[in-house]
């Protein structure tokens, strides 16, 4: 869905909306599809008489941001493991060989850059790095503002779930 957003805000900037009708249909065939996927618990929250408001689990604050900052969001690292073993609760020292993502990833990009979907996983990119790193600086507003409006996001109140865009994106 977030790629598919993305391409949507894409064709309509770079392509001057030649093929924004069809953009707009895709985007609504992923949103349907999406909807489609998750009518297994979402027909039974609306019809259930358990208060989502009041759901313990949807009321949980946020977990693990003081273990997680930008550089170990965009060096694709876990900050619990050891390279053998999950110490958990204790930030690691990130591997040198970790910093190969970023700087090849970046160096992928500058080559490619006249490819025209390149934008969009230089952008998913960055969406994964800030939402992976939570409350952590920069943009440190952006996962609370997600957390606390969206419907659903405080189900990710451990952030390295987010790793998954960021390794779609390299």
């Amino acid at each position: 869905f977030l790629w598919f957003s993305i391409f949507l805000i894409y064709s309509i900037i770079a392509l001057k909306f030649k093929r924004f009708k069809d953009s707009i249909i895709l985007l609504t065939s992923v949103i349907l599809s999406i909807l489609i996927f998750n009518l297994y618990w979402i027909l039974p929250s609306i019809f259930s008489s358990v208060n989502l408001q009041s759901n313990p689990i949807l009321n949980r604050p946020v977990f693990g941001g003081q273990f997680l900052n930008i550089i170990y969001a965009a060096t694709f690292f876990h900050p619990y493991w050891t390279s053998t073993q999950i110490a958990v609760f204790t930030s690691q020292k990130i591997p040198f060989i970790f910093f190969s993502y970023p700087i090849f990833g970046i160096f992928g990009y500058y080559l490619n850059k006249k490819n025209k979907y390149i934008l969009i996983f230089f952008i998913l990119l960055l969406i994964g790095i800030v939402l992976t790193k939570q409350f952590n600086e920069p943009f440190q507003w952006v996962y609370r503002l997600l957390f606390d409006y969206l419907p659903g996001f405080r189900l990710f109140r451990e952030p390295t779930k987010f790793f998954q865009i960021t390794g779609l994106a390299y």
